[in-house]
């Protein structure tokens, strides 16, 4: 990683801040200007792999690295900025995961519980429709971590815990 130069170093930090995988036009909503020769050198030199329109950690452990070495509030602005760029084009979100949970995510990383507590709410509820009840679950109890951060919601905390609950 290391040996990159910094415009692909830049690029694979908000890779590994993005999640598994990353779509190439939030990647460009995310670092400005997506230079195609620093995404050609981080292909190049393995640390990116592409699978359609997307581009991936060519390993786990690469992915995992980028991450940690990022800056407290690097690693925070990265995630608020994909928060954004995801709200303002939703449709980057990609078919793995739903809009909700990615935001949600995006928003509780970057401290922004306000955002974080209705998208983790819509999240599960989502989650819930298809039968994902465990997912569910996860997105209530990440709600509630944060409650005592925004305490203005439209949702009571009881209401929220008694959904976490069932």
């Amino acid at each position: 990683l290391e040996r990159l130069s910094e415009p692909a170093q830049r690029i694979v930090r908000a890779a590994a801040a993005a999640g598994r995988s990353v779509d190439h036009r939030l990647l460009g909503a995310v670092v400005g200007d997506t230079s195609l020769d620093a995404l050609r050198e981080a292909v190049a030199e393995q640390v990116l792999v592409t699978r359609g329109h997307a581009y991936e950690f060519r390993h786990a452990l690469l992915r995992e690295t980028a991450y940690e070495d990022l800056l407290p509030g690097e690693r925070e602005e990265l995630h608020l900025a994909i928060a954004r760029a995801l709200q303002a084009q939703p449709e980057l979100a990609g078919s793995e995961t739903t809009l909700a949970a990615e935001l949600a995510h995006h928003w509780l990383a970057g401290r922004e519980p306000n955002l974080a507590i209705p998208a983790s709410i819509t999240a599960g509820r989502e989650a819930e429709r298809v039968y994902a009840y465990a997912e569910a679950q996860r997105h209530y109890e990440r709600a509630l971590t944060v409650w005592d951060s925004a305490p203005d919601q439209e949702l009571d905390r009881a209401e929220l815990m008694s959904m976490a609950a069932r």
